[in-house]
């Protein structure tokens, strides 16, 4: 036989899990009725892009070509190292409205980032084994009117996430062309991504010192 105390323990505990079980069928309900939540569109037409090479003619850096240096690059994925500078570049990321009402994208925050794909005969990317913090980092929000531009400098082929996740290099002279995506998310959740056509650069290699 249960003591009064005991009793109205039992009670309590059945009460709680009867009003548990409606909330959740009444959660259910509404979930039913509302339908599957939509996901957000992809911004399509909304941006184009355009890489223009400033300087379409680089030297090779003498420590950073050849077999060796790609080896050093490939031990990066078990090294655990960071990955050497990259080699400076003179572009420009133009993005263009191409809708027909202003948009405001954020710029140089963890919702933008910009890829880079650099293809010739000693191209190298690798994973820049770098730490983050873990904050968010807002950007500014520029507005581009209807048919107007936006133009972004890029100064390294460092890229990715921050501009510092992944890394680029040239590692034999010859023609390379470059390739550059921009990604970026709206308030509203919009993902937007605009990829550029090839932007064709040379690197030459380094003159011999005199006297040689």
């Amino acid at each position: 036989m249960l003591l009064p105390i005991q009793n109205a323990v039992v009670v309590a505990k059945a009460l709680t899990g009867a009003a548990l079980l409606v909330g959740l069928l009444a959660m259910q309900a509404c979930a039913a009725a509302a339908g599957p939540v939509a996901a957000k569109p992809e911004g399509k037409g909304l941006l184009t892009a355009t890489l223009v090479a400033n300087k379409e003619a680089y030297t090779l850096d003498p420590a950073q070509s050849g077999p060796a240096f790609r080896k050093q690059l490939a031990d990066l994925s078990t090294s655990g190292n960071m990955a050497p500078p990259t080699p400076a570049v003179d572009l420009t990321l133009r993005l263009t409205n191409t809708g027909n009402k202003d948009l405001t994208i954020p710029i140089g925050g963890d919702a933008t980032q910009i890829d880079l794909k650099l293809a010739g005969p000693g191209a190298v990317t690798v994973h820049n084994n770098v730490m983050m913090s873990m904050i968010f980092r807002m950007g500014k929000p520029v507005t581009i009117a209807p048919g107007k531009d936006y133009e972004l400098k890029i100064s390294s082929l460092s890229f990715g996430k921050r501009n510092m996740s992944e890394a680029a290099y040239w590692t034999e002279p010859g023609d390379y062309t470059l390739t550059a995506t921009f990604t970026c998310r709206l308030e509203d959740g919009t993902l937007i991504e605009a990829q550029s056509t090839p932007a064709k650069v040379k690197v030459e290699k380094a003159a011999a010192p005199s006297g040689q």
